[in-house]
């Protein structure tokens, strides 16, 4: 509770040296803010900050002046003081909302494309949708065909999508090395089966009979 009740109080302080500083003099500033807020007459205990420290309200500066008493002006200096501080015063400018989009050099040749969700975004939801085939582009925008329908998409909303191609041609060169691959194979099963065939001898002419359990590793 206190950490809002001091939230609210930095709220309402930057507020009131907002509408009051002009060329970042708040501390010049920052008195008279303090005043305002110390005199001021809080709604839920219907009394000022002043009166439950001190007991009694602030003598405001208007306060100090009687209706009937004239005040000598010096005319030089109260000019002189305005001209400086019309001086210091300065334009605001307005902000520049624009701001520079990157555009893809893919997205020029691209067939298709993906489109990012502008609305709210749910814990792991994907932030682009598709990928979309492209039907026409311009310098604005894309047409894609989304749903079954032409869509027109900013193109700031999309990104090109790579589209991995499986019905191209196999070029003569992978069809050489698979035919390469298919031969290698058919002459290692071919003497595999011929080495089954034809069984060892030693020099006598004694068959050699290798043991069941290491027939498996040497011939597969």
């Amino acid at each position: 509770m206190s950490n809002g009740m001091v939230e609210r109080l930095h709220r309402q302080l930057k507020a009131s040296l907002t509408a009051v500083i002009s060329n970042n003099d708040w501390a010049s500033k920052l008195p008279l803010v303090m005043l305002s807020l110390r005199s001021t007459i809080k709604q839920d205990i219907e009394c000022c900050p002043a009166e439950l420290v001190y007991g009694t309200t602030l003598r405001l500066p208007g306060e100090f002046f009687t209706a009937g008493k004239s005040v000598p002006t010096d005319i030089a200096d109260y000019v002189q003081r305005l001209k400086q501080h019309m001086s210091s015063l300065r334009i605001t400018l307005p902000r520049q909302h624009q701001r520079r989009v990157y555009i893809p050099k893919q997205l020029s040749d691209s067939t298709h494309v993906f489109i990012r969700r502008d609305n709210v975004q749910r814990p792991l939801q994907p932030a682009y949708d598709g990928a979309f085939k492209v039907i026409k582009r311009d310098d604005k925008t894309i047409t894609v065909e989304k749903a079954g329908k032409t869509d027109v998409i900013s193109i700031d909303r999309v990104k090109p999508a790579f589209i991995e191609a499986y019905d191209q041609p196999v070029h003569t060169d992978t069809a050489k090395t698979v035919e390469s691959s298919k031969r290698q194979f058919q002459s290692s099963t071919t003497s595999t089966n011929t080495s089954k065939e034809n069984p060892v001898t030693t020099r006598s002419g004694r068959r050699v009979r290798w043991p069941q359990r290491y027939v498996a590793a040497i011939f597969y």
